[in-house]
């Protein structure tokens, strides 16, 4: 008996430990996606939907909006993140290298602050090499995504939404 009990408390904890695991690795080459935060179970999205330069990225639950869905798209070694409805590049604001820089979208170009690289669960930008999060880990709809160094913070975690 002492050894079903065992057994089923390994069974348990490896389950346990399977569910409550972050996504270890973003595929690569979505073609129409979301990107979900760890954190909080919501989407990255632009703004309103904005099709504006300059339109920052939020947080938002996910419903199915147009500002929410990205394509990801191999470049130069690295991969850019492309709105859907746009059809403009993620980027870091102004080619910032700072913590708290914003993330915004524009004019796709040949710029390394619309480059990213994606390890773990975590989504790097070329420039900078620092990691998209949520300010200060905000649940709240429109909280601003930022750049920042890694500091393994669930909020700096994403995952594949579905598509």
């Amino acid at each position: 008996m002492k050894k079903i009990g065992k057994l089923i408390g390994l069974v348990m904890a490896a389950l346990a430990a399977i569910l409550l695991t972050p996504n270890v690795s973003l595929a690569i080459n979505q073609n129409d996606t979301t990107l979900v935060n760890n954190w909080n179970w919501k989407c990255l999205e632009i703004d309103g939907s904005s099709q504006s330069n300059g339109a920052r990225a939020q947080m938002w639950n996910c419903a199915g909006q147009a500002g929410a869905r990205w394509k990801v798209q191999g470049d130069n070694g690295a991969y850019r993140i492309i709105n859907r409805n746009s059809g403009k590049c993620l980027e870091i604001a102004d080619s910032r290298t700072d913590n708290g820089a914003p993330v915004q979208q524009w004019s796709c170009g040949d710029r390394d602050t619309q480059r990213w690289k994606f390890a773990s669960s975590y989504i790097y930008n070329v420039n900078s090499g620092k990691v998209i999060e949520i300010d200060n880990g905000s649940d709240a709809n429109g909280a601003r995504v930022q750049q920042w160094s890694i500091a393994g913070k669930t909020w700096q975690n994403w995952s594949y939404g579905n598509n």
